[in-house]
């Protein structure tokens, strides 16, 4: 019979010594303030390219409206720029164009192929550099917000997730209303003081030459001139909100209900991370968890329990239950509060933070198998300031984690926390034949 610690520690060796094998990303920093990272990676016929722009925390709800709405404008105006421009270099390139708009950042990314690279690099060049902010970029950039809202709303977990995940910020997501008052003065004042070549970070991952990479942002961004004034101010986002008192209802189409318990997390530059990241993976993430074990197997609660905590977004983190919604809901929403709440007084045994932390250390291996994970995460861990090496630095960090530090960042962060039940709809009656 095997020791289950001594399996779990040779587990952790055996991922730490895989995530070593690729090698460290290549870096440099242009003159103007650009951190450029590539990652060649062979067997892979595509490449993506990551841009971020690192921003101060909105103050208030009308910068944050104001910022969102230039997120999501950066590809509907340019010096070069004609309607459907966007779209047709993306089809050329043969890729994909994402736009993430966090509290922290701006990130742009898009899928191409090698021989496109070019390209790629001059249009999101032009996006960081040159974008304008008409009364046509400005309607289209709303659209674009409210559509991605619709269909967040047509997923009822993500709904819910959503809506549990805005309690923890300083404000509420701006309104539609205040989205549709943000002006071209207000969104060029905005652009021409948050994008900034020395708050510009751009990471390239895939089928790579780092010579040809270097030659490409050089050609469209070597002349970007930095502004004196432009390291990022150390700007705090405001305190947020008290949250409510009970927990919020909802109801849901479909046949599942659930139930979810959201807390307060660590951003990835705390020195909390990586315990928390090893308390969140002890209390929900696969088989042998906590919730997994209590929840699902001994008490039957539910189908399908975890917790969802979207790292790069500066989000909380919820753990989830979710069960058949024909079965009566009793009390779910309390007995996962209840499960949550009982790190603050149980730490792990020396088992369970064994497994923890192997877990963790496999699943931050896996989330950089992907080419575009790869570009995504260097550049975001740049971005944030925390360098490239952060990533060969990560595994030793979540394996010095002990007990105490568990319990410690379950004491910090656990007693603030939300709970949301979410129920389906009833079934309507059947209408009378006639």
């Amino acid at each position: 019979m095997r020791s289950w610690p001594l399996y779990m520690s040779l587990l952790l060796t055996l991922c730490i010594s895989v995530m070593a094998v690729p090698g460290p990303p290549q870096d440099a920093v242009l003159s103007n303030g650009i951190r450029v990272i590539i990652q060649p990676r062979t067997g892979t016929g595509r490449v993506d390219v990551s841009v971020f722009i690192r921003t101060v925390p909105a103050q208030n709800p009308t910068e944050g409206a104001v910022a969102t709405v230039v997120a999501h404008a950066l590809f509907y105006g340019g010096r070069d720029w004609v309607p459907g421009y966007t779209a047709l270099v993306v089809d050329q390139v043969g890729g994909s164009l994402e736009t993430l708009h966090t509290a922290d950042y701006t990130a742009l990314t898009v899928t191409t192929v090698p021989a496109r690279l070019g390209d790629a690099v001059n249009l999101l060049a032009e996006a960081v550099r040159h974008a304008d902010f008409s009364d046509y970029a400005l309607q289209h950039s709303v659209r674009d917000i409210i559509r991605g809202r619709k269909a967040g709303v047509n997923k009822p977990f993500d709904a819910a997730l959503d809506l549990l995940e805005h309690q923890f910020g300083p404000f509420p997501p701006p309104t539609l209303q205040r989205l549709r008052n943000v002006t071209t003065p207000q969104a060029e004042n905005y652009y021409q003081s948050a994008y900034l070549p020395d708050r510009c970070t751009i990471s390239f991952a895939g089928a790579i030459r780092p010579a040809d990479a270097l030659i490409d942002v050089k050609a469209y961004l070597d002349d970007w001139a930095p502004n004196g004034n432009s390291p990022l101010p150390m700007v705090s986002a405001p305190p947020g909100r008290a949250l409510p008192i009970e927990p919020l209802h909802m109801q849901v189409t479909g046949l599942a209900g659930f139930a979810m318990v959201a807390f307060e997390a660590p951003s990835v530059t705390s020195p909390d991370y990586p315990a928390f990241t090893v308390m969140e993976t002890l209390l929900g993430v696969g088989h042998a968890s906590r919730m997994f074990q209590d929840l699902r197997d001994r008490e039957a609660l539910g189908y399908d329990v975890g917790v969802v905590w979207p790292t790069d977004l500066g989000m909380p983190a919820v753990a989830t239950l979710q069960w058949n919604g024909s079965e009566p809901p009793a009390s779910r929403l309390s007995d996962l509060d209840t499960e949550v709440a009982d790190l603050l007084s149980h730490p792990p045994s020396a088992a369970e933070l064994a497994r923890a932390r192997a877990v963790a250390a496999t699943n931050f291996m896996m989330q950089h198998q992907r080419i575009h994970n790869l570009a995504f995460y260097a550049g975001w861990l740049q971005c944030m300031g925390l360098g490239t090496k952060f990533d060969t630095r990560f595994p030793s960090l979540l394996a010095s984690v002990t007990a105490d530090d568990v319990l410690r960042v379950a004491q910090r962060y656990l007693p603030h926390r939300l709970g949301l039940l979410a129920l389906p709809q009833p079934a309507t009656a059947a209408s009378p034949a006639h």
